[in-house]
């Protein structure tokens, strides 16, 4: 069995049309037509992401044929979990983001408030050296 045959087979099993089995991996139907009619190879890329994306229709032979990385059986359960976890760093980072934020706008304040004190010094000394002197 060749790349051509293969495709077709998974795609027929998993019953996607040539557009929606693109889509899957990331290529046009273009793509998929000319893998199909044996013009031409999936690329490495293609080749790494298509058991992952249609393991569930490839038997373990057919892998090995095609040197294709194992697809992981992980449960749903396992993956559910997995995603789970993700989320909740995902919630931690933006967190720690906002806490940076307000970090950056309070450190933004705090200079303006530097300036402007700076100014008024600026203003109160010069004014006091500009007074004429009364001993004169």
């Amino acid at each position: 069995m060749n790349y051509s045959d293969l495709f077709k087979e998974i795609r027929h099993k998993a019953k996607l049309k040539q557009t929606e089995f693109g889509e899957k991996l990331g290529v046009g139907v273009g793509t998929i037509q000319k893998i199909e009619g044996g013009e031409r190879e999936p690329s490495n890329t293609i080749k790494k992401l298509f058991p992952y994306v249609f393991g569930e229709y490839l038997g373990e032979e057919a892998a090995l044929n095609y040197n294709l990385p194992e697809f992981s059986k992980e449960t749903d359960t396992e993956l559910e979990n997995k995603l789970q976890e993700a989320l909740k760093e995902n919630e931690q980072l933006k967190l720690q983001i906002e806490t940076l934020t307000d970090f950056k706008n309070t450190q933004a304040r705090t200079i303006e408030l530097l300036e402007d004190r700076i100014e008024l010094y600026k203003i109160k000394y010069e004014s006091e050296n500009n007074k004429p002197n009364k001993a004169g």
